[in-house]
């Protein structure tokens, strides 16, 4: 075992692979994609092999066709997600990008199988995603595109928030009231 390894690494070598994954890393969209690109390693089964060059025949048809995926709004998030498996609370920031990426994956989803015809492999794939729809509007209700919290996350907060705003706007007044008062213009 030991000496197949070593054989393969001497011919990744020689093949200059560490080149084509650098190059490949360049072309990825994502961090997440990086560093899929960079566990990439040669196949040896024959299935996996033909498997593998449909997709991306079926990758560069779609974007030679002007119909690339649409990547945007995808954000690594599985550090979010695993810190809020443990029980941390995330950030708005944090949760705007677990939201993008719900709206992001549904996108793109969505796009791949409604192009099934063209690209049969990743429509099959696609349909295995599962939508978080629910999740991206819970947090859309919770979280502002600024990454605020906004006052409809819960009632109290609106409560407590047009309590501020009135009492800044009663602060606001006296002050106009001080600084226009007769005693007070002479300072």
């Amino acid at each position: 075992m030991w000496m197949g390894a070593k054989l393969e690494e001497k011919t990744l070598k020689i093949l200059e692979f560490d080149k084509i994954i650098g190059r490949l890393e360049g072309l990825a969209a994502s961090s997440w994609g990086r560093e899929l690109c960079r566990e990439v390693r040669p196949l040896t089964e024959i299935e996996s092999i033909r498997a593998r060059q449909q997709e991306t025949t079926e990758a560069r048809n779609l974007i030679r066709s002007g119909n690339a995926p649409p990547l945007g709004g995808i954000f690594d998030v599985r550090p979010a997600l695993k810190r809020a498996s443990i029980g941390a609370t995330l950030d708005p920031a944090e949760l705007n990008e677990v939201a993008g990426t719900c709206a992001g994956t549904a996108r793109l989803r969505r796009f791949l199988i409604e192009r099934a015809g063209d690209c049969p492999r990743m429509a099959a794939l696609a349909e295995g995603v599962r939508g978080h729809k629910q999740v991206e509007e819970r947090i859309r209700a919770c979280i502002t595109e600024s990454s605020e919290v906004a006052d409809g996350a819960s009632p109290d907060l609106r409560r407590i928030r047009r309590g501020i705003r009135s009492l800044q706007g009663r602060i606001r007044d006296r002050l106009e009231a001080i600084t226009r008062s007769p005693e007070t213009q002479k300072y």
